[in-house]
């Protein structure tokens, strides 16, 4: 574990694996606060990530060698933007353009926004199943084909790499993640088609694709939900699962809407 402090602004910053024991650090710099004079409970905030990670904190401040006080305040980043949005709402509601302003939000946790997703997901491979086309041929699929995946020379590709999840299965796998993950930053979907058509003599076929493109997308959900639970249960808690797991998660949803049930 590595830690950087600045001393102007009293901060420090501690950066490492899951179990290093920057937590055990943090707490044990709580315990040094509260111990000092004119520093109340009440004037710290711990803001964690995730509701699950502040057990350790609960737990320390309720030890006998706490000083008597009022309480610090464990709260996750979630949970104190609901604060201010419940405080703020008279005040937002009205020019947000909301059909009945007078109506709070209802605030969903990681998990219950996930259960409510649920029959979205459920729909979608129902539908994938009843509709999926039959493979007149079988190809090595790539898996991940695309921009950064090849090495070249000048116009000219020396090499493909990254073949760690290559399979046997429809080339419109390969065809689908390249057009509409992996090469939308280049060109767009038509673009793509066009350039498949006029380089290799390739003609799309769009509902073909259509399908490929929505299982893609239910890969990507299944890999955003893995994400969330491994973090949640503490397999591996770090900012870029959570990440995944939240907005990347909604955005991948919101892809497999799009091309399944809105198409």
């Amino acid at each position: 574990m590595s830690t950087t402090a600045a001393a102007i602004n009293r901060k420090r910053l501690l950066s490492g694996p899951f179990g290093a024991g920057k937590t055990t650090a943090a707490i044990t710099h709580l315990h040094q606060l509260l111990r000092q004079e004119r520093v109340r409970g009440d004037d710290i905030l711990v803001l964690l990530p995730q509701r699950s990670l502040a057990a350790p904190y609960h737990e320390a401040l309720r030890g006998a060698q706490m000083p008597p006080g009022p309480a610090v305040r464990v709260t996750t980043f979630a949970s104190l933007a609901q604060q201010a949005v419940e405080l703020y709402w008279p005040l937002l509601a009205p020019t947000a353009g909301f059909t009945d302003p007078g109506r709070e939000p209802t605030f969903l946790t990681l998990e219950t926004s996930q259960y409510h997703m649920a029959p979205l997901v459920e729909e979608a491979i129902a539908y994938l199943r009843r509709n999926a086309p039959d493979s007149d041929r079988l190809c090595i699929v790539h898996a991940d084909p695309g921009p950064g995946n090849y090495m070249y020379v000048g116009s000219t590709i020396t090499a493909v790499v990254d073949w760690e999840f290559t399979h046997l299965g429809d080339e419109y796998d390969d065809w689908a993640y390249l057009i509409y993950m992996r090469g939308r930053r280049v060109r767009t979907p038509e673009e793509w088609m066009q350039r498949i058509r006029d380089v290799i003599g390739v003609e799309i076929d769009p509902e073909r694709l259509r399908y490929w493109r929505a299982v893609k997308h239910l890969m990507g959900v299944s890999i955003d939900q893995t994400a969330t639970r491994l973090y949640a249960e503490r397999v591996e808690v770090a900012p870029n699962l959570l990440a995944i797991g939240t907005a990347i998660h909604l955005s991948a949803l919101q892809m497999l809407y799009k091309a399944v049930l809105a198409g």
